[in-house]
């Protein structure tokens, strides 16, 4: 809640609902876990999330990895989606086709490389290649950033990237985290109004650099 380039941000308003709302909205029927700090000031994620009835976890602000990796073992997850809180723009499509490939993957991304928007990144992670990557660093980059730990050892992973299928948009901009973002995405908004959770990411892309 106090980013400091958006402070507040993932319960920010826009078109009278707050940014969490934007990004359920667009998220396939799968388990949701809140995953926040365990500091006052993120309380009301907390209670965000009880009262849209999705569970939420709790742990260190600086051990994000670790944070993650203790929300899906108290699931008894296999896998899990990273999706940011701030990326309300993600793509329903691409979660299902990482979704759909070889459970055996230790990570399906669309990251590596990025030919996708920023802010629609999608990042399917096996929970034991997680662990065992997380085990064997020291580097508390590795902590902050949830998957620079797979990134920095795919040689040794199994793994699949998922490129867009037409010309790159990594150029354009659908996540909400500085002021002039959010000016986009409330202008995006009122452009494409009831249309929103259908809308692919090329279309957001298309509108957003229209708005």
């Amino acid at each position: 809640m106090d980013s400091t380039r958006l402070p507040g941000k993932p319960l920010r308003r826009f078109a009278g609902r707050p940014l969490l709302d934007w990004l359920l909205d667009r998220l396939p029927s799968m388990p949701t876990v809140l995953a926040t700090s365990d500091r006052e000031i993120d309380n009301p994620l907390a209670a965000f999330a009880a009262d849209r009835g999705i569970k939420s976890f709790r742990g260190s602000l600086d051990d994000v990895a670790g944070r993650m990796l203790a929300a899906a073992v108290v699931e008894n997850a296999t896998h899990f989606f990273r999706i940011n809180g701030d990326s309300p723009c993600i793509e329903p499509e691409i979660l299902q086709l990482a979704l759909d490939e070889d459970p055996e993957l230790d990570l399906v991304t669309n990251l590596h490389p990025r030919t996708w928007p920023y802010g629609v990144a999608c990042e399917r992670v096996r929970v034991e290649a997680f662990r065992t990557a997380l085990s064997e660093t020291a580097d508390p980059r590795h902590r902050e950033h949830v998957t620079l730990c797979l990134y920095e050892n795919l040689a040794r992973l199994r793994w699949k990237n998922l490129p867009y299928a037409g010309e790159p948009l990594d150029h354009v901009r659908l996540t909400v985290d500085t002021e002039e973002d959010a000016h986009n995405f409330e202008a995006l908004l009122h452009r494409v109004g009831h249309d929103w959770p259908r809308l692919t990411a090329a279309q957001l892309a298309t509108a957003i650099s229209n708005s």
